[in-house]
C-alpha cells in the first residue's frame, strides 16, 4: 500500500494494524528462535523499520522493501508463529528450498552471521532511503479513451487468450515453452501477455468517460480477469499483485467505496485466491511428473487437467504431510507452505554464505533438484565484505529512484505507473541468473511507459474518441 495517499488519521489506523500484525508473528519466534535471540531482535526490528520507513517513501522502494520484508523476515519468522498458533508443522529455522533442494542442514550459527550483516544492511538502508527517497507530488490525470463499448470483447479476448495460453502451454511459469520454438518469439509473447492485457483492463478503471458505478464493476472484471491470465501461466503471483491493485483502487477512491462494497471485492479475492493455489498446485506438479519422465507435449496441459491427482508430493518434514487425511490441516497446511514459502531472499543469501555455487550447480543439476529455484537479487549483491555490499545496495537504491522518477514523468496514468512500478520491481527483485532478460525487460518496460505518454499528449486518434 503507497500509504503517502492516504489521509493522517488512516496512515495511524494502518501503522497499528501493521504493528499488531508483526507483533503477532515477532513474539513466538523471538521465543522459539533457536539461535542467539539478541541477534534476532536486532534483525528483526532492523528490518521492521526499513518496512515501515518505505511506507512514507517512493512507491518503487515500498514494492522493493515489501518483497524484501516478505523474503528475509516473514518468511523465517512466520513458520515460528504458524507453529505456534496451528500445531508444529514446519521445521525450523524455515530454509526450505536450501534444505529440500541442496540436502542441507540449517547451520544456526551461519545464520546468526547474516542476521547480523543484514540488520547493518538495513539500518544503513534506512537511513539512505529516508533521505533520497522522498516521494514528489506529481499528479496523474485519468486518461480519456472511450472504451465502454468494447469493454466486453475485451474481456472475450482476455478470457480466450488466457485459454489458449494454458492449453497450448505458452507461457507457463517454470516450463519451457511449448509453442514457439524461437526462443525471441517466446521471450516476446512472454511479454505481450504479461503486459498488454493488464493495461487494457486498467484503462477503464482510469477512464474519465466511465461512471464510478462502472469502475467498482470493472475492479471485480479486473479480479476475475487476471484470475485466468495468472492461473493459465501457473502463476501464484496473482495472489500479490491482485492484492496490491486492490488496496491502491481503495486508497485512491477511499472517500467513495463504503465497507459493503470492501466486502464483497474482499470475499471474490479470497475465493480466487485460494483456487488460483489448488489449481496451479495440481497443474505444477502434473507437469513436473510428465517432465520427469520425458513426455512433456503441447496437450499435457489437458491431461493434467482432466486425469491428474495430487498425491503426497510435497513433505514438509520427516514425519508431516502436507496432504494428509485430516481435511483442515490438509488445507491449512498447504496454504500456510506456500504463504511461507515462496518468498525469494533469504535461502539465496544462505546457499551463498555456505560457499555453494549456484550457477554451477544449476548447469551439472547434480545435487539441484529443483532448477526452477529463483536466488534473487541479493545472492548477487551479497558480498561477504560488508563495505562492498552496503555499496551495492546503495547503488540498487539509486537506481530504483531513477526508475520511480523516470516512470513518475513518463506516466499520466496513476494505474499504469503502480503497474509498471510493481512489474519492474517484481522482475528486478526475482532476476536470479537471467540478468541479460531482466535488462531487456526494463528497457522495454520503459520505452512503452515512454511510448503511452507520447501517445496520450499528442492526441492521437487511434486512442482518442474512436470507441464510443
Amino acid at each position: 500500500m503507497n500509504i503517502v495517499f492516504l489521509q493522517k488519521n488512516i496512515q495511524q489506523f494502518f501503522l497499528i494494524i501493521l504493528i499488531i500484525f508483526i507483533s503477532i508473528i515477532f513474539f513466538p519466534s523471538f521465543i522459539n528462535y533457536e539461535g542467539s535471540k539478541l541477534i534476532y531482535f536486532i534483525y528483526s526490528l532492523s528490518v521492521n523499520i526499513f518496512f515501515v520507513i518505505s511506507l512514507y517513501r517512493t512507491f518503487i522502494i515500498l514494492i522493493f522493501s515489501l518483497l524484501t520484508w516478505l523474503g528475509f523476515w516473514f518468511k523465517i519468522s512466520s513458520a515460528y508463529a504458524f507453529n505456534y498458533y496451528f500445531g508444529k508443522f514446519f521445521q525450523t529455522p524455515f530454509l526450505s528450498e536450501a534444505v529440500q533442494h541442496y540436502k542441507i542442514d540449517v547451520d544456526i550459527i551461519t545464520l546468526d552471521k547474516i542476521f547480523f550483516e543484514f540488520s547493518i544492511l538495513f539500518l544503513f538502508m534506512s537511513i539512505i532511503i529516508f533521505f533520497f527517497s522522498k516521494k514528489k507530488n506529481i499528479p496523474f490525470t485519468d486518461n480519456d479513451w472511450k472504451l465502454k463499448n468494447i469493454k466486453y470483447y475485451l474481456f472475450c479476448f482476455i478470457f480466450i487468450l488466457s485459454l489458449l495460453n494454458y492449453f497450448f502451454g505458452i507461457y507457463q511459469k517454470g516450463f519451457e515453452d511449448q509453442f514457439f520454438e524461437i526462443k525471441f518469439l517466446s521471450l516476446g509473447y512472454r511479454f505481450f501477455y504479461y503486459l498488454v492485457p493488464n493495461l487494457m483492463i486498467l484503462m477503464l478503471l482510469s477512464s474519465k468517460y466511465i461512471s464510478y458505478s462502472e469502475i467498482k464493476k470493472n475492479l471485480f472484471y479486473f479480479i476475475l480477469l487476471n484470475f485466468f491470465l495468472f492461473s493459465s501461466m501457473l502463476s501464484r503471483e496473482y495472489i500479490l499483485f491482485t492484492f496490491l491493485m486492490i488496496i491502491i483502487f481503495c486508497v485512491i477512491n477511499f472517500s467513495k467505496i463504503n465497507y459493503k462494497y470492501i466486502l464483497f471485492i474482499s470475499t471474490v479475492f479470497i475465493i480466487l485466491s485460494v483456487a488460483n493455489i489448488k489449481f496451479t498446485e495440481k497443474i505444477r506438479w502434473c507437469k513436473n511428473d510428465i517432465v520427469k519422465k520425458n513426455t512433456l507435449t503441447i496437450s499435457s496441459n489437458f491431461n493434467c487437467l482432466t486425469k491428474y491427482n495430487v498425491e503426497n508430493s510435497i513433505i514438509l518434514d520427516k514425519e508431516e504431510n502436507i496432504f494428509e487425511n485430516n481435511f483442515y490441516k490438509k488445507n491449512l497446511n498447504q496454504i500456510g507452505y506456500l504463504a511461507i514459502s515462496r518468498w525469494v531472499g533469504l535461502e539465496s543469501v544462505y546457499i551463498k554464505k555456505k560457499n555453494l555455487d549456484l550457477i554451477n550447480l544449476v548447469e551439472g543439476k547434480n545435487n539441484f533438484i529443483n532448477s526452477n529455484f529463483i536466488p534473487g537479487l541479493f545472492y548477487t549483491i551479497y558480498h561477504k565484505n560488508i563495505f562492498k555490499f552496503l555499496f551495492l545496495s546503495t547503488i540498487l537504491i539509486l537506481f530504483l529512484n531513477f526508475l520511480n522518477n523516470f516512470l513518475t514523468k513518463n506516466s499520466n496514468n496513476k494505474y499504469f505507473f503502480y503497474f509498471f512500478c510493481y512489474v519492474l520491481i517484481y522482475r528486478i527483485f526475482h532476476s536470479g541468473l537471467a540478468f541479460s532478460n531482466t535488462f531487456f525487460f526494463i528497457l522495454l518496460i520503459l520505452i512503452l511507459s515512454f511510448t503511452l505518454k507520447k501517445i496520450s499528449n499528442q492526441n492521437l486518434k487511434i486512442f482518442k474518441k474512436r470507441f464510443d
